[in-house]
């Protein structure tokens, strides 16, 4: 997880479009939190003020690219569902999607659902972690001839009982 930098010092593009400026730096869930990795087909890191492009960000810019859309001549339905546990935190991580495409049109719904505890670190302090978080979406994608489709897109993230991983000393 990015930590927010200050002010408007690190950049979210996502799919080309700048998404997020002001992140906070005390703590509380940053803007690249809010992004369903589970919907990005790849993640781009630009470390320090040279990606002009992008615009300004003196911390960096992350480019999010999400999954391309197809548009086979026949109706397709497809999904998956994954799952992860990680020991040190009893982490459970899962996430589902389930979709159809067709000549015109895409539609994908996921969700995803994920929570821990506490864990050590190396040198076996507890470091305070502990959350719950889930989120689910919608991605339609409608084709409007063979360069261009108009894209709509809806995530809803809810977090619970959010404990940011902070160094403890006792």
């Amino acid at each position: 997880m990015v930590r927010g930098f200050k002010y408007d010092q690190l950049n979210l593009v996502i799919d080309g479009a700048q998404s997020c400026v002001a992140a906070c730096p005390n703590r509380m869930d940053p803007p690249a939190s809010q992004v369903s990795l589970n919907q990005m087909e790849k993640v781009e890191v630009i470390k320090g003020p040279h990606a002009l492009r992008y615009g300004s960000g003196l911390g960096g810019t992350l480019l999010f690219s999400s999954i391309r859309p197809s548009f086979p001549e026949v109706t397709q339905f497809h999904g998956r569902v994954s799952t992860g546990y990680e020991s040190n935190g009893q982490l459970i991580r899962g996430e589902a999607l389930a979709g159809v495409n067709g000549r015109v049109f895409s539609l994908d719904l996921n969700g995803s659902w994920s929570q821990g505890d506490d864990y050590k670190d190396g040198n076996d302090f507890i470091v305070p972690s502990g959350f719950n978080r889930g989120s689910f979406g919608a991605n339609a994608h409608i084709r409007l001839n063979d360069a261009h489709a108009l894209q709509i897109n809806t995530t809803r993230n809810i977090a619970r009982d959010v404990e940011f991983a902070s160094s403890v000393w006792t």
